[in-house]
């Protein structure tokens, strides 16, 4: 099945800083056993087509051939479920579901039906066709909730310790099945909020690059080194005016010493380790403190 996958994904399986920590089985679970399989009206994963742990177990296995010196790679559901939940963490998938009949996602930054069109345009609004379109498609699965509900139910003998939130059996009516949600009644499209989260970081980010420009007298361009760096620390919690304070207090103490002013780079004041050493020399008021 052919999918694209779009920069935003992109940035968050390897250009992203914390791109770095997300393990390479959490990579190829997401592109070999997951993203494939989303439906592209709706942006879920194991509805249409089923998704289980065996599946995935088996898209990751690895067992060499004969006279091969690699090891092979094996995995169980334990393993499985520590991949899933990186991948939520990252904010790349949505874990709505998981009991006897599979797994069912939500890709939170994969593009939909008009996803582009809407990302570009918040109001814009769906073409009398394409209202039309995931009108019928929510009636379909309406129609299917209850028959759904009813299997899940009166099968006591599944394994409820799978279900990542709660017990109650899934009402596909109340997951988001049209990228139009909120304006139809549905629950709230988080894409849209982790899509729109991303993009205010990453304007943030440019105006803190241009804060250090403008204190130390550089020139860095807004590559993505550069503002992925900064972004990361605003995903950790950090806040602009900590980022700020940071550059402020790094160019009075650097500024003047030859040898120190080549080091007032976002490389070296808003690396991981770096950082969180100069938020804590900060004094001032909650300065030290993330945000919750």
């Amino acid at each position: 099945m052919a999918f694209k996958i779009n920069g935003e994904e992109l940035e968050k399986l390897v250009r992203d800083e914390m791109s770095s920590e997300l393990s390479h089985e959490a990579k190829l679970t997401y592109l070999l056993a997951i993203r494939p399989h989303m439906d592209f009206q709706t942006c879920i994963v194991g509805i249409k087509r089923r998704v289980s742990y065996q599946s995935i177990i088996e898209t990751l296995e690895f067992s060499p051939g004969p006279g091969s010196h690699r090891k092979e790679k094996r995995y169980n559901r334990e393993s499985v479920r520590a991949i899933l939940r990186e991948l939520e963490r990252a904010g790349l998938i949505e874990w709505i579901k998981s009991d006897s009949k599979g797994l069912i996602f939500r890709c939170l930054l994969a593009d939909g039906v008009n996803a582009a069109e809407t990302r570009n345009n918040p109001r814009t609004t769906p073409s009398s066709n394409n209202k039309n379109n995931i009108i019928r498609f929510t009636k379909t699965y309406e129609s299917k909730a209850d028959s759904y509900n009813e299997e899940i139910s009166s099968n006591p003998s599944s394994n409820q310790s799978d279900i990542p939130r709660n017990n109650t059996p899934l009402d596909i009516r109340k997951i988001n099945i049209s990228p139009y949600g909120d304006m139809f009644g549905a629950t709230p499209n988080r894409a849209k909020q982790v899509q729109q989260k991303s993009r205010q970081q990453r304007d943030t980010a440019r105006e803190v690059l241009a804060f250090l420009n403008e204190r130390a007298g550089r020139g860095f361009p807004e590559t993505e080194a550069n503002i992925g760096l900064i972004v990361a620390r605003l995903r950790e919690g950090y806040s602009a005016d900590q980022l700020r304070q940071v550059v402020v207090r790094k160019t009075r103490q650097w500024g003047g010493d030859a040898k120190m002013a080549q080091y007032l780079r976002p490389k070296t004041l808003f690396g991981r380790t770096n950082f969180a050493n100069y938020v804590g020399e900060l004094v001032t008021g909650n300065a030290g403190k993330r945000q919750g």
